[in-house]
């Protein structure tokens, strides 16, 4: 088989994304499957193995075999193979901090939730009392109890 030394940039973001999304079940990252991920692209990438038809057993037989990790350790494309192996891991640490802040928006609420939820608490056991007579001490002390009369005139 004769092995490419170098691939085209969208080799290598097809090569990247393959590694990436080969890494995923059930939109969960496998690292354990990055090794394995990361062999099948070297050989389809840089020296044309072909995929389709072959099944999962066929193909990770053959990546482990002499052949494949002739292909994967050979020296003329280690450069090149060291750059795309470091992009796909920044790829991949990259997808994880985007999974972990859309998690803790979610989990997380805004401060200003806190505070409605205070808010109707406070007026959920206010409600609750149901005597004029407190409601009306509790506005004249938060000074809510509206205008006050000085010398005839009402003022605000």
């Amino acid at each position: 088989m004769k092995i490419k030394t170098n691939i085209s940039v969208q080799d290598r973001i097809d090569f990247v994304n393959f590694v990436v999304n080969s890494c995923e079940v059930e939109g969960r990252h496998v690292h354990a499957l990055f090794d394995y991920a990361w062999r099948v692209a070297v050989v389809k990438w840089f020296a044309g193995y072909e995929l389709d038809g072959k099944d999962q057993d066929e193909i990770c037989d053959y990546v482990y075999s002499r052949e494949g990790i002739e292909i994967v350790e050979d020296p003329e494309i280690a450069e090149v193979t060291a750059g795309l192996y470091e992009a796909c891991e920044h790829e991949i640490e990259d997808n994880m901090k985007r999974y972990m802040v859309t998690y803790e928006n979610l989990v997380r609420p805004d401060p200003m939730d806190r505070i409605a939820v205070a808010f109707e608490e406070v007026a959920t056991t206010l409600k609750a009392l149901n005597d004029p007579k407190i409601l009306v001490d509790i506005a004249k002390k938060a000074g809510l109890t509206g205008k006050k009369k000085t010398a005839g005139k009402a003022k605000e």
